[in-house]
């Protein structure tokens, strides 16, 4: 993982690498990708293209999704810096997958659970893959709602089917594990993502491994009267990737890290957080 986490080239907090969960060696020799986000463009694009030729794949993180389905472009990708930065990119042979994001739980499952909505909003998405010339798409649609899990699943079927040849990625929370996860585990545990499923239909899946903080009440329970919130705990993300390598492929699997740190005002207590 050192090798892997000296390619930070992003300054940017917002912006993620991934690498395959399988890199355990000393030196990295998977692919390496990154989270281009529109909200922070100019100084993104600049550190990126001092070093287009270490990714593999480019996120261009741009697409947003509307209450009615519709995809909502966030960035004018025909115009500078964004133009040649795909071209550059196309000249390197880097894949670009944009990143359509929604998190609106009530729009995903109203949009998906109707056959009709979803035949339209996966059209659209086909639409705009094969009009940019892209070479896949990036799904990352959080926060839903467990009753959808099912519709996502055949949404992402649907789509997959009609990408054709081309890549569908899929973008997934970091499962704690249910024994790390809870204290005393709940008789019924539902799941907005059937890993399963992803398998079989996303070409591969990023793991947003991050975020952590206090997810993990044994690791927690271990650290107890120290300063612990973590953003990923190797501890944490060793766990949550041999959770996920029971129902998903090893060579299907990217890791998220990130390139981002916290600065807490901490107020602690002999066997207690106060504050943050």
């Amino acid at each position: 993982m050192s090798k892997l986490l000296s390619r930070n080239i992003f300054i940017l907090l917002t912006v993620l690498f991934f690498a395959p969960a399988t890199a355990a060696e000393a030196k990295y020799r998977g692919e390496v990708g990154g989270w281009i986000p529109y909200w922070a463009t100019d100084d993104a694009i600049e550190d990126l293209e001092k070093r287009m030729d270490e990714i593999d794949i480019l996120y261009p993180f741009v697409y947003e999704v509307d209450d009615n389905g519709n995809l909502d472009l966030r960035a004018d990708l025909d115009d500078d810096p964004w133009e040649d930065l795909l071209d550059e990119a196309r000249d390197e042979r880097v894949d670009i997958l944009p990143t359509i994001v929604w998190f609106d739980a009530a729009a995903i499952h109203a949009t998906l659970s109707d056959q009709d909505t979803r035949e339209e909003h996966i059209e659209e998405i086909v639409d705009m893959v094969r009009d940019g010339d892209f070479d896949g798409v990036n799904i990352d649609y959080e926060q839903k709602w467990a009753k959808t899990i099912d519709y996502y699943s055949l949404f992402l079927k649907e789509l997959e089917d009609e990408l054709g040849r081309k890549d569908l990625s899929c973008t997934i929370e970091a499962r704690t594990p249910p024994e790390s996860r809870w204290r005393d585990v709940p008789d019924v545990i539902e799941y907005a993502n059937d890993y399963e499923a992803m398998n079989r239909y996303c070409d591969w899946v990023e793991i947003m491994a991050y975020d952590q903080q206090r997810a993990d009440w044994q690791l927690n329970s271990e650290r107890t009267g120290v300063p612990y919130n973590p953003v990923a705990d190797v501890d944490w993300v060793e766990k949550v990737l041999e959770l996920a390598l029971k129902d998903i492929d090893a060579d299907k699997i990217m890791l998220g890290v990130p390139t981002y740190g916290r600065a807490w005002d901490v107020a602690v207590s002999p066997n207690w957080y106060r504050d943050y």
